[in-house]
């Protein structure tokens, strides 16, 4: 069960890897995950490109959720978010970024909404000392109970279709959560809305 007083305690104290592994049921990053100081190709920017570091915290069922810090501690402007977004998605199509500060006392929710060929990036700044109402009831869907995982701690294909645990970046009003699901290409974001499950939905949540 939820504890909303804790996630938020852990939101606003920035232990957002207790906030994604204690509180909402993920898993801590296999080995092989995408981690460490990176730079980008040369060619990649027009400006020099500052190194930035990779922090795996969590996983479940292929969907990884990084800490991003780079050189000289601020949070990158967008064209840097971008290009750090495409670097990742060579190794984890499924992601979700989280752009820190130096302090630790501010934070932008990054990930990208594909539609064919389109890529659509949705935000969520959040910064120490706010309630962060929104953030958590976006978080709070995320939730996955312990009774949706098997023997080895992953999703069932089957719970993982029907419960909508995963990816609920969507807007609360809607309540449009998401699932994640298998498919031959790998792991495919599906979005349902209530019991019913779109069957051409695809991409990533949307930000409010």
């Amino acid at each position: 069960m939820l504890n909303i007083a804790t996630i938020r305690a852990r939101l606003q104290s920035f232990d957002l890897r207790g906030l994604f592994v204690e509180e909402l049921g993920w898993n801590r990053p296999p080995r092989g995950v995408l981690a460490g100081q990176r730079t980008l190709p040369p060619a990649t920017l027009a400006a020099q490109v500052p190194s930035f570091t990779l922090t795996p915290i969590a996983e479940l069922a292929g969907v990884v959720v990084f800490e991003v810090t780079v050189a000289g501690g601020a949070i990158p402007d967008e064209e840097l978010r971008r290009a750090i977004q495409a670097e990742v998605a060579q190794y984890h199509l499924e992601h979700l970024l989280i752009f820190l500060d130096a302090e630790r006392s501010s934070s932008l929710w990054y990930w990208v909404k594909r539609d064919g060929s389109k890529r659509y990036p949705r935000r969520h700044t959040y910064v120490q000392g706010q309630p962060g109402d929104l953030l958590i009831s976006k978080l709070s869907a995320m939730f996955v109970d312990m009774s949706d995982l098997d023997a080895k701690g992953e999703l069932r294909l089957t719970e993982a279709i029907a419960a909508s645990a995963v990816r609920s970046m969507s807007s609360p009003s809607r309540r449009a959560f998401s699932t994640i699901s298998n498919s031959c290409t790998g792991h495919c974001w599906r979005r349902s809305t209530g019991s019913a499950m779109s069957a051409t939905g695809a991409g990533t949540p949307r930000c409010c």
